[in-house]
């Protein structure tokens, strides 16, 4: 049986935080105000690792929706655009090729992050 990478682990454990993050703070669909499923990387984890964090780069969406984009379908980031706005898009697009060293610290500065934003939410 193949051993996981610590960092992989470490990753996957603050991708799973951010998205319990998103589960307590939205209740609904960005694109059509359905119910809340995850959050959506607006500009994709593999595309961008300085954003893969970034909250104005998660996106609440629900199942459908979610499904609809990635059958490549542009209907919900269309209505996303709409809301959000071409400054946000373009804000956006501006650091989607910043420079983030994606290390083991990062990681932990990310899990402990996650954790903090959660934890100010249960109070």
């Amino acid at each position: 049986m193949k051993k996981k990478n610590p960092k992989r682990l470490l990753q996957l454990k603050a991708d799973k935080l951010m998205q319990t993050w998103g589960r307590l703070y939205y209740k609904e669909c960005l694109a059509c105000g359905g119910k809340y499923n995850c959050l959506h990387h607006y500009f994709t984890k593999g595309s961008s690792a300085a954003l893969r964090y970034d909250k104005k780069n998660l996106v609440p969406i629900c199942v459908k929706c979610h499904m609809t984009h990635h059958h490549d379908s542009p209907i919900p980031h269309n209505r996303i655009n709409e809301k959000k706005g071409k400054k946000w898009v373009d804000d956006l697009t501006r650091r989607q090729h910043d420079y983030v060293k994606t290390n083991m610290q990062y990681y932990k500065d990310m899990f402990e992050y996650w954790t903090e934003e959660i934890n100010k939410l249960k109070k």
